[in-house]
């Protein structure tokens, strides 16, 4: 996926599942990344929306967080 090792990212073993999650991090399927257009880091502007309407990246749906970036470029 090309993730830096300095992110931290963690890659599941081939039999679990989002559940399995160590503590501290959360489980995003590639699909999010392919469909959703999701790029890391994410920008300045997305990371305010965010906060501002108290949402975490994880609560974003496919479709939602590409309406932000597209507003942000607009």
């Amino acid at each position: 996926m090309g993730f830096l090792s300095e992110w931290g990212a963690q890659f599941p073993t081939p039999n679990s599942t989002a559940l399995d999650a160590p503590p501290g991090y959360i489980a995003l399927h590639a699909a999010y990344f392919r469909e959703g257009n999701v790029r890391l880091p994410m920008t300045k502007f997305t990371a305010e929306v965010l906060t501002y309407f108290g949402l975490h990246i994880s609560q974003i749906n496919a479709l939602g967080l590409p309406r932000i970036t597209h507003f942000e470029f607009i």
